[in-house]
């Protein structure tokens, strides 16, 4: 049986280039909200699906099952507590930290600026910045409270509506080393169950999750064994989980899912008549979803396997492209076209994404080759 994944494919893949890909996809589909607002939202997906999802949100379950993949792969080489939290530490946090530093000191009073004065009155919204809860949230991965700006933007006061994802990422990597614990790697089906059963409570609560991503409405009377407090967070935890553990899936049985080209149609069908016509869209992407994209991803005819070899700038583009697309229509405003924003947006995103991986995310990185001595390998990942 030939399969969907070999070790020559690990060596050769195109996740690289899907990484970016979908980075880029993030900021096309923030491109029309911000132009077009939320009235009248046109993005091509968004209509197309008659208002289930966009681009931009079917770009994120993506990233989210490459995630699941390559991190359950990253603790199956390296099954040890500390080094496997060290890695995801010096991934997610450098980058986060910067951005989130250049968005409160750089961005944000940019954000109250005019054309010909910038910087106007920087240093009196330097002084209105709480240092101490500014530290706290981003310690925490939280979305950063600032002082009142972007107030003339299409998205007043939102200066970076793109991180919030980043504390559902680094749960999801904590769920790696919870299941490790657990020994469920050791049993061939207690990560399917796993599986299985956030696939059900995603399917129980998924009008409600509907209704929050459609109208915005939330609902904590519908699912009343939810903390009230907690009610988002857990509502999108079992969103992303679903996700995130598909990749995992894929990589916890990978030497049992066949590649097949039945299968890829099959799945391409589904997701296109979910979309369009059967609605329930991110029910069937999970693992539908996954399928085609490792599918494509390890496919020997496509070929970006050096894709990455200048730099993996996906990560830096996903984290500037929110501010960046904000500042640019607010400086040039309507004086160009939804593209022409978005080409001039891509130019300076692509700049300070290269910028964040070679002086920041890079350097990083490489501490994480010096070794931690705590060893785990009794928990390595064999089915």
């Amino acid at each position: 049986m030939k399969l969907l994944y070999t070790e020559s494919t690990d060596r050769k893949n195109n996740l690289d280039f899907f990484r970016f890909i979908l980075a880029v996809t993030v900021v096309f589909s923030h491109a029309y909200v911000l132009y077009y607002g939320t009235a009248n939202y046109t993005e091509p997906l968004w209509v197309f699906s008659e208002k289930q999802v966009g681009f931009g949100t079917v770009a994120l379950n993506f990233f989210f099952i490459i995630s699941g993949f390559l991190v359950l792969q990253s603790w199956d080489q390296n099954p040890d507590y500390l080094t496997f939290i060290k890695k995801r530490v010096l991934r997610i946090y450098p980058g986060f930290i910067v951005v989130c530093l250049l968005c409160a000191f750089v961005f944000a009073p940019l954000g109250n600026g005019i054309p010909i004065q910038p910087f106007q009155n920087i240093r009196m919204y330097w002084a209105h910045i709480n240092v101490r809860e500014l530290i706290h949230n981003i310690l925490l991965l939280r979305y950063p409270v600032l002082p009142e700006t972007l107030t003339g933007a299409p998205r007043p006061n939102v200066i970076n509506a793109s991180i919030w994802t980043i504390p559902y990422e680094f749960k999801c990597y904590l769920l790696i080393i919870l299941l490790a614990f657990l020994n469920i790697y050791k049993n061939k089906f207690a990560l399917l169950i796993v599986y299985i059963f956030i696939l059900i409570v995603n399917i129980l609560h998924y009008k409600t999750y509907e209704l929050y991503n459609i109208s915005g409405i939330v609902s904590p009377h519908l699912i009343p064994y939810f903390p009230s407090q907690k009610f988002m967070t857990i509502l999108n935890l079992e969103h992303f989980l679903s996700f995130f553990l598909s990749g995992s899936f894929f990589y916890f049985y990978r030497n049992y899912i066949p590649r097949s080209i039945l299968l890829f149609l099959s799945s391409l069908f589904l997701l296109l008549i979910s979309a369009r016509w059967l609605g329930y869209f991110e029910l069937v992407q999970p693992f539908f979803g996954s399928y085609i994209l490792f599918y494509i991803a390890f496919s020997k005819k496509i070929k970006f396997y050096t894709f990455a070899k200048y730099g993996d700038f996906s990560y830096g583009f996903y984290l500037y492209g929110w501010p960046i697309q904000q500042l640019v229509l607010l400086y040039i405003g309507q004086q160009l076209s939804m593209t022409g924003n978005f080409i001039v947006s891509f130019s300076i995103i692509f700049i300070f994404s290269v910028l964040s991986w070679y002086l920041i995310e890079k350097p990083f990185l490489s501490l994480k080759e010096r070794s931690i001595s705590i060893n785990f390998s009794y928990l390595k990942v064999r089915i």
